[in-house]
């Protein structure tokens, strides 16, 4: 198999792809209408792993891997990745500094990316990529790696201070009754940890000593029977001197005290903001765009058994969601605190309709229907139409209720609200035909 990914890669040195994979192993560079420069990374780093785990025996397939490393490092130096893309950023550093041990051009390069990493995390006062329970596991894939990798005080320092930080938000923002990370997300491919595979969940189905029900079958098994290979190196000795005993502590230690937790300033930037009120949790951010992997309000609380129930928020063009961040998408998301656990929100629009993808940014898509849904995920509620304009969904020890206050922002947004029973809980929607055209 290590063979067949090798013989994809593009070793033309000559070439704008060169060290790049294919997306796909039957559809090369040349057939792609926009090439995935990620896979150098990814590729790259699964190639360091399995070197630094000594799997490969010397000889001429350990070579070829070897050079292959060096053909993706180029690759990552001359695509020059911006710090705050930061799972790509972090990912970057273990190919760059594996190569840098033979050439040392790659290690000097390893050094300055992740010195403008620390400027940018500084900047933020975190990662860009806030409270993804995607990319805050590759994040720590990729500083485990760089850990286990690098000889270099200085890179040694610099990760293991980026590694703390991400354990510091981890465990801070992390919801013992769900077992989840908190809102909001800069992105998502999954509400709940424990029904999407992701790396976070499987990193701390193996942190939390007893388990968690939300990361096991309803026989008992365990969800995660394969752990990435950064878990397998993490883990092969416990206690591992990579991850704090205070981390752990705090992750099997549940809060049952309120707690309000902010990041970031009032001063035109974003924040982000996570309240605990055990059982429930709620996070938001004041503003943001509505990017479809965003998750800028949502609510979590237990069902039981593992279950999680939870709340969030999208805003649709045409029953899609919005294609790319901001500045290729126009809607805008602002929210505040109106009271406790009361949220008041209002969408917006940069610009009449544009939503442009990364593959035609020259053609903005235009649409002619803008719908806001909340959807809740908790079979038990019950629903009750307060008015044209209000819902209220409850069960014994939760209230939801949603208001469509005043949607005069955007033409012909009715304010009022209907509400439609799903297989797992409700969806609510106020529809707008707007003709964006």
């Amino acid at each position: 198999m290590i063979r067949e990914v090798l013989a994809t890669q593009d070793l033309r040195q000559d070439s704008s792809t060169y060290g790049l994979f294919p997306y796909y192993a039957n559809y090369g560079l040349d057939r792609m209408t926009l090439n995935d420069y990620n896979w150098a990374v990814f590729n790259g780093n699964s190639l360091v792993e399995l070197l630094e785990l000594g799997a490969v025996p010397p000889g001429e397939l350990r070579e070829a891997m070897e050079v292959s490393i060096l053909a993706a490092a180029e690759c990552i130096r001359r695509r020059d990745v911006v710090p705050s893309y930061t799972n790509i950023a972090i990912h970057s550093l273990p190919v760059l500094v594996h190569a840098g041990k033979r050439v040392g051009a790659y290690l000097d390069n390893a050094r300055t990316k992740l010195a403008a990493l620390r400027r940018q995390l500084a900047i933020d006062g975190g990662l860009r990529e806030y409270l993804s329970s995607t990319y805050y596991g590759i994040d720590l894939e990729g500083l485990i790696n760089l850990l286990l990798v690098a000889d270099d005080p200085q890179i040694l320092a610099d990760a293991r201070a980026i590694l703390d930080l991400v354990f510091h938000d981890i465990a801070s923002h992390y919801h013992h009754e769900t077992a989840q990370m908190t809102g909001p997300h800069a992105r998502c491919y999954c509400l709940d940890m424990g029904q999407g595979v992701t790396q976070l969940g499987a990193f701390l189905h193996f942190v939390l000593k007893d388990g968690h029900p939300a990361f096991r079958n309803p026989g008992g098994k365990p969800r995660f029977n394969l752990p990435p290979l950064f878990l397998l190196r993490t883990f092969a000795t416990m206690p591992s001197p990579l991850i704090p005993a205070w981390f752990v502590e705090q992750i099997n230690r549940p809060d049952p005290l309120p707690r309000y937790l902010v990041r970031g300033s009032d001063q035109g930037d974003t924040v982000l903001h996570t309240r605990f009120l055990p059982p429930l949790s709620v996070g938001w951010i004041n503003h943001q765009d509505n990017w479809e992997q965003r998750n800028n309000l949502l609510a979590y609380w237990p069902l039981g058994d593992g279950r999680t129930g939870h709340c969030s928020e999208k805003l649709l063009r045409d029953s899609e969601t919005f294609a790319e961040p901001y500045p290729w998408v126009s809607a805008r998301f602002q929210c505040r605190e109106a009271g406790l656990a009361t949220y008041r929100v209002s969408y917006g629009f940069t610009e009449n309709g544009g939503d442009r993808h990364f593959v035609d940014r020259d053609e903005p898509n235009r649409f002619s229907r803008v719908l806001v849904r909340f959807s809740l995920r908790d079979p038990a509620l019950g629903a009750t139409a307060l008015s044209e304009g209000s819902w209220e969904f409850t069960r014994p020890g939760l209230s939801v209720r949603i208001e469509a206050l005043t949607l005069t922002g955007i033409a012909g947004f009715p304010p009022r609200l209907r509400a439609q029973r799903t297989m797992d809980g409700w969806t609510v929607e106020a529809v707008s035909y707007t003709h964006l055209a």
